[in-house]
């Protein structure tokens, strides 16, 4: 499946990369107060979770690979995955059913939103686990000049399959289900430019969010505690953004290649002919 050669349809639906990625920005920004909302509130429960369980101080070496490190980072990220869940789906309801939608829960629909992320997430681990292998043997046999390149290739993996395997997340905030093979359907001769889409949208966040890492780093070292929580909490600001910008850009990717029906049925309106962009 992920092996064929894709062709664009010559009929159809076209996505158009650069107003596709800028509409994830211009939807949050038109909508920036209910995006902070959504956004700040966990940030700070994830930023009180990291410093709660590993603490203000740099962790001894001979303690790095600890079962109780080990556990802290676990549950740090199921925290984090299922504030993720409350997010997406009140944020996807913003984007598709309208402002007085955008509420933030833990029920049935999130529980099958949890579920499709960690079925995509396992797949994007997959593909992960395959890269590194090829990356050990590759190190052993003294090619590490092109452990770069697959790093590289890991990166536009990730991208190329989230973009493929997104639209099964749109339907589950308006309790709709879309499977992934038809997702991947639906998405068919779009990869390339879903991926770029991706990677446009997340580029700006990546590159933020790794110099606030940076600065975090130097904080922990230094033991300046303020520096170190500001630092981090707005490291998980970008990344729930990036999280919210990606959700806005990629319904309307969904929306123009077919889902602005499913949107209006779930809105109680007779769908007029598909429009450029995503309903808003």
């Amino acid at each position: 499946m992920l092996g064929r050669k894709e062709s664009r349809p010559a009929e159809g639906p076209q996505l158009r990369i650069w107003p596709a990625a800028l509409e994830g920005y211009r939807f949050t920004l038109r909508n920036a107060g209910t995006a902070a909302r959504l956004i700040l509130l966990p940030a700070l429960c994830i930023t009180g979770v990291h410093f709660a369980l590993f603490g203000f101080e740099a962790p001894a070496e001979e303690s790095e690979a600890s079962l109780g490190l080990a556990l802290s980072g676990l549950g740090e990220t199921v925290v984090a995955i299922l504030l993720i869940t409350m997010v997406l789906v009140a944020w996807q309801r913003r984007i598709l059913l309208g402002s007085e939608q955008a509420k933030m829960r833990f029920g049935r629909r999130e529980g099958r939103m949890l579920v499709a992320l960690l079925v995509l997430g396992l797949m994007i681990a997959l593909l992960t686990v395959v890269l590194m292998l090829v990356a050990i043997v590759v190190a052993v046999s003294g090619a590490e000049a092109v452990i770069n390149a697959l790093d590289i290739a890991a990166k536009l993996g990730t991208a190329y399959l989230t973009g493929r395997f997104y639209f099964v997340l749109p339907p589950r905030a308006m309790d709709r289900k879309l499977s992934f093979a038809e997702a991947w359907r639906m998405s068919a001769g779009h990869g390339k430019s879903l991926m770029a889409i991706v990677v446009l949208v997340g580029a700006p966040v990546v590159i933020l969010s790794n110099v606030v890492a940076e600065a975090a780093a130097v904080s922990l070292e230094s033991g300046a505690i303020g520096m170190l929580a500001g630092a981090s909490l707005l490291g998980n600001v970008l990344f729930m953004l990036g999280i919210v910008v990606e959700a806005a850009a990629m319904t309307f990717c969904y929306a123009a290649l077919g889902g602005y029906r499913h949107i209006m049925e779930a809105r109680g309106v007779d769908p007029a002919p598909e429009p450029e962009a995503a309903p808003a």
